[in-house]
């Protein structure tokens, strides 16, 4: 295997968490630390949409709502409007 080196930043409690599994598994750290991140990893891959035809593109594509130029803009304002109001994320760091 061709392994690459990689630091990443952990919590105090993250940490002590991450070594606890190791010991209780008799494995090193980095094992679990790759483990996780492939199947985090595997979860997060696209799923392979089957193919449409031609037939079934043209329904869904007839059963779309749509909106008048009218509709349009207002969503478009109540989307700005409700963006404003969210409260910016909290920094991580």
């Amino acid at each position: 295997m061709n392994e690459r080196h990689l630091t990443v930043r952990l919590t105090a409690a993250l940490e002590r968490a991450l070594n606890r599994r190791a010991r209780a598994a008799g494995v090193p750290r980095s094992q679990l630390v790759r483990e996780a991140m492939t199947a985090y990893l595997a979860d997060a891959a696209p799923s392979a949409e089957p193919e449409l035809t031609a037939d079934e593109l043209a329904a869904r594509w007839s059963a779309i709502p749509r909106l008048s130029p009218a509709d349009a803009t207002r969503f478009a304002d109540e989307l700005a409007d409700a963006r404003n109001r969210v409260p910016p994320p909290r920094s991580w760091e």
